[in-house]
């Protein structure tokens, strides 16, 4: 029965902050530990990463596809990988059929897709042009005749 208490007492006082004789749980500005706190565990990026690679091998996985042969007119078996096969069928798509949404995906695909445009709508905002005032072009003036004077006496 002792041992119980005692671990009981421990958890206790790991839990909470001593402050005089009243005893103050974590987590009213004290300090200590806070439930949830720390490093946070790289399981989802482990999942990620193992994601990523599954699906690296099935692209790069190699195929088999059937060609028609321009030269002969009869068909061949040719080991391809899956985004070259992909490719060649969009860019075929595209060029024979005159299919516009695979001609865009192809480019998409590999010359990457096209920065979007900015569309700016309403006024540009410039700043107020300062209007020098009779004096102080009075003022410059006067500067200007003190150096031409300066340069006319050397």
């Amino acid at each position: 029965m002792k041992k119980e208490e005692k671990s009981k007492n421990k958890e206790f006082e790991r839990g909470t902050v001593k402050s005089g004789k009243k005893y103050i749980p974590n987590g009213i500005g004290r300090g200590g530990f806070r439930p949830g706190s720390g490093r946070k565990s790289n399981q989802d990026k482990l999942e990620r990463l193992e994601i990523k690679a599954i699906h690296d091998a099935h692209i790069l996985e190699e195929v088999d596809v059937v060609e028609v042969d321009k030269a002969t007119g009869g068909t061949r078996i040719v080991t391809k990988t899956r985004v070259q096969a992909l490719l060649d069928v969009l860019y075929s798509e595209g060029h024979n059929r005159k299919n516009i949404a695979a001609i865009k995906e192809y480019f998409d695909r590999t010359q990457g897709k096209p920065l979007q445009g900015i569309q700016h709508g309403g006024e540009i905002k410039t700043e107020e042009q300062h209007l020098p005032t009779k004096a102080e072009l009075a003022a410059a003036e006067a500067y200007e005749r003190a150096l031409d004077e300066e340069d006319e006496d050397e």
